[in-house]
């Protein structure tokens, strides 16, 4: 079964996701940034890694950028409304320069979602399945 890392700062839609893609996989869940990179680091075998762009103590671009130096094969989707300072537009485009495979823009329905996730982890397993 696959690993998926969820990093979300709003607890409400952190629950949500968790929520929906448990029956795609494992779902691990961290509240920021910081403590993403920490189970990225200490959790082996994580397969898409779903964060926000705008959250406390490390936003997601740094956590996007690291992860993809640390393990360029993980897939990545970042999701992100932007704000009133740097719109979803200007962080989407930012995201994919900085190795996101796909970018949603909140608000995203969960249909959208799940096949995106199913696309992605679909790829990955290809992916692992020739390296074996």
């Amino acid at each position: 079964m696959p690993t998926i890392l969820v990093i979300e700062d709003d607890p409400q839609v952190l629950r949500l996701l968790e929520e929906v893609l448990r029956s795609l996989g494992t779902v691990l869940t961290a509240p920021d940034g910081q403590v993403g990179y920490e189970i990225i680091h200490h959790h082996r075998g994580i397969d898409l890694v779903i964060t926000d762009v705008l959250m406390p103590n490390r936003e997601g671009l740094s956590v996007v950028r690291d992860l993809r130096e640390w393990d360029p094969h993980v897939k990545i989707m970042v999701i992100t409304g932007g704000d009133r300072v740097f719109p979803a537009d200007i962080l989407v485009d930012v995201a994919k320069i900085s190795g996101a495979d796909i970018t949603l823009k909140k608000p995203f329905s969960i249909e959208k979602l799940r096949s995106e996730v199913t696309r992605l982890l679909d790829e990955r397993h290809k992916e692992m399945a020739g390296k074996g």
